[in-house]
């Protein structure tokens, strides 16, 4: 939570993006507040427009300096077709297209997480010997 702590665009550096796409621990983080601009969001999700990325909640409200626009949240739309593990995302999209998109992607990966952990329960009660009726 590094919510209204003054984090900005310099603070983050430009390889802010790898570091996401290449973070294998961190599944939550909330940027709210911050005087974060249009190059660090770009960063940003372009770490996230990754296969690899493992974030599942993004909350980047309220952020200092810039306003939503169309071509913010379609960047945001645009960057989300590759990533499996976003599942929440706290940001106010005002673009009706972008917001239908960006949540139904969202909902697209909720239900590949939850055909996941079906699978992998199923395949620990087969190697178990536990049956359920």
């Amino acid at each position: 939570k590094l919510n209204n702590c003054g984090l900005d665009s310099a603070m983050l550096g430009p390889g802010f993006g790898r570091v996401l796409e290449e973070n294998r621990t961190l599944t939550h983080l909330e940027l709210d507040t911050n005087p974060l601009d249009l190059d660090c969001l770009t960063e940003l999700f372009s770490g996230l427009g990754s296969e690899k990325a493992v974030l599942q909640t993004l909350k980047i409200s309220n952020l200092i300096g810039l306003s939503s626009s169309n071509s913010v949240e379609r960047m945001m739309q645009e960057s989300l077709k590759n990533n499996r593990s976003l599942l929440e995302l706290g940001f106010h999209l005002k673009d009706a297209h972008s917001r239908d998109c960006i949540t139904r992607k969202l909902m697209k990966n909720r239900d590949i997480l939850r055909v996941r952990r079906k699978t992998e329960r199923e395949a620990a009660e087969g190697k178990t010997g536990t049956f359920s009726a």
